[in-house]
């Protein structure tokens, strides 16, 4: 790819605040593009519309009234891109039915599975099941080894991330090299 994406990336939805009351995203996890050519984002409700030929905002509504944003002008210029989608479709709800599927390979209790996924147990079952220290731990080291076992596939792609979180778990994977003259060798276990 010669040209850069265009744009910067925006995170897919507000992070949390610690002391601020955290309001989850709404949606199905459609990508959110922050603004095209012709739109921009509303300075009052932060929605993103169109833009009149006179670069003001057109008149749009927000919880079904007038926003007062509307026939403004942009406070900024807004991002064209944001972080796509690792597959198509797939949405923060889709990656909910695959932990459940894992959590299910993995053999955990459903009264832990159900615990993890934020649901009731209903019924009797709810009234006496618990978990254990030891379900926990069995989750824990399944998950775990899920974690290594993607982060191995995912060196196997390529040893460098431009995500630096990534990069640096990649770098363990890496070969060590060490310098002889001018050259790079790999370095010797001897």
């Amino acid at each position: 790819m010669s040209a850069p994406w265009p744009g910067k990336p925006l995170p897919p939805w507000p992070p949390a605040q610690p002391g601020v009351p955290f309001t989850p995203p709404a949606g199905r996890g459609i990508r959110r593009l922050a603004g095209k050519v012709g739109s921009g984002r509303c300075p009052e409700c932060n929605l993103t519309v169109l833009l009149r030929h006179d670069g003001l905002i057109i008149s749009h509504k927000a919880r079904s009234l007038r926003c007062p944003g509307s026939g403004q002008e942009l406070a900024e210029p807004v991002s064209v891109a944001s972080w796509c989608s690792l597959r198509p479709a797939l949405t923060p709800h889709g990656l909910r039915h695959g932990h459940e599927t894992w959590l299910d390979d993995l053999d955990i209790r459903y009264v832990l599975q159900s615990d993890r996924m934020g649901h009731e147990v209903p019924g009797m079952r709810g009234v006496y099941s618990h978990i254990t220290a030891g379900m926990r731990d069995d989750l824990t080291a399944g998950l775990q080894e899920l974690w290594e076992a993607s982060l191995h596939e995912r060196a196997g792609i390529s040893l460098k991330s431009p995500v630096l979180v990534l990069d640096a778990l990649l770098a363990g994977f890496r070969e060590p090299t060490t310098k002889i003259g001018s050259h790079s060798a790999p370095k010797s276990d001897t």
